[in-house]
């Protein structure tokens, strides 16, 4: 006999049910014909639960997601949001704790809420612009989708601008791990089934990180094809009747390097209405940058501008190649990402006095020295990703 589960992400559900008040619920819906018979509603239910009451007419469940992927087992009936809001109940936040491991093992899926915003980013000034206007042009039907791609050396930013944007916007981050999809028996589905388990969510910023992995020549020319292909149709089809629902909301991928899907399907990297290479960053930008963390962190005695003139006549190199043509302008030796961990490291070398943070000439130095930029020793890939976005018609962003 197939049960009933109610299939909602709304917390004021959770709270009533909790409360023990199932006739709130049903009133919430308009007295519905299937809930005629209930009189127990049990929350995030374990499969132990789920057999002791599977054939009671009285029980149904209610879980943000479907229980069995089995259709024959459940009559399965999503509840429209409420405008009540409400806490979350105590269950629910177990639930949540325990909600990225679940979805993590199923999708290779990650959520979080994060609390960086546009402010807390250097330059990128715009894609800021972009994936705004953008948006608001979805909601006008005036484009389809909102799908971009950053191309940019290993630790240049551009996760973390996604990051950023999902923190301005007060939306969810949903990170995507390609790699589970691949080792999955049956990758296509898989990834029919997490894009389907997507239409179900709000407000969130999708990010495919190191998307050049289903290219990947390792992982068998067979499973690269499918993965492709695969992907070109769920690109091509957002928000149609043949697609899947993705709303105004943001599909980001990221790229350290494209060279394989530039040589064998150069119309992947043509299916992103929005392409960026994210190069290292200006010099004012980098300055803002250390400035920002030397402020954040509160130390004292340097400024953005010593470590960018520091690094500078340390790590002495011939400018890195620009993407326009526009005049060259010295580039800081760190990319954005590199900056946050620098700043880390001074931290554990300043000195405390009178409970405040100072940091010296030869301290900075100390620092610079121990942790050499990447481009020292990573030229020729930078050199290589920088051609790789000129042939592509990447948009350049510092």
């Amino acid at each position: 006999m197939a049960y009933l589960q109610l299939k909602a992400d709304d917390s004021w559900y959770y709270k009533t049910i909790e409360e023990g008040d199932i006739e709130a619920v049903k009133k919430q819906l308009g007295y519905p014909k299937y809930l005629d018979k209930i009189t127990q509603i049990i929350a995030f239910p374990n499969i132990e639960v789920i057999k002791k009451n599977l054939a009671n007419e009285t029980v149904a469940f209610i879980s943000p997601e479907r229980l069995f992927s089995n259709n024959s087992l459940l009559v399965v009936k999503e509840l429209p949001k409420t405008r009540m809001g409400g806490v979350k109940t105590t269950q629910q936040e177990l639930f949540n704790e325990d909600i990225n491991s679940e979805l993590y093992n199923k999708f290779g899926l990650i959520v979080s809420e994060p609390k960086v915003k546009f402010k807390d980013l250097g330059g990128f000034e715009i894609p800021k612009s972009d994936m705004l206007r953008t948006k608001e042009y979805i909601k006008e039907g005036l484009i389809q989708k909102n799908l971009s791609m950053f191309l940019g050396v290993s630790r240049s930013g551009k996760s973390y601008f996604a990051e950023c944007l999902a923190g301005e916007l007060e939306y969810k981050l949903i990170l995507l791990d390609l790699g589970v999809i691949m080792c999955d028996a049956n990758p296509s589905k898989k990834l029919d089934d997490f894009f389907y388990y997507l239409t179900s969510l709000d407000d969130y910023v999708l990010l495919i990180d190191e998307i050049e992995k289903v290219a990947d020549p390792s992982s068998g020319a067979a499973m690269a094809r499918v993965m492709i292909g695969k992907l070109l149709t769920i690109f091509n089809n957002f928000n149609s009747d043949s697609g899947f629902n993705i709303k105004s909301n943001f599909v980001i991928a990221t790229a350290n390097n494209i060279t394989d899907l530039l040589n064998k399907n150069p119309e992947f990297i043509n299916r992103f209405g929005l392409k960026y290479f994210v190069n290292y960053p200006l010099k004012q930008n980098f300055i803002n940058v250390c400035d920002y963390y030397i402020k954040k962190m509160k130390v004292k005695g340097i400024t953005g501008e010593d470590v960018f003139n520091h690094s500078n006549s340390i790590y002495v190199m011939d400018e890195i190649p620009k993407l326009d043509n526009s005049i060259m302008e010295k580039y800081g030796k760190y990319a954005s990402g590199e900056v946050k961990e620098f700043m880390g490291n001074l931290l554990l070398f300043c000195e405390k006095i009178d409970g405040e943070l100072y940091c010296n000439e030869e301290t900075l130095k100390k620092v610079l020295l121990l942790q050499k930029p990447q481009i020292q020793f990573a030229k020729q890939g930078v050199t290589n990703t920088i051609e790789a976005a000129r042939q592509a018609n990447f948009r350049e962003v510092h």
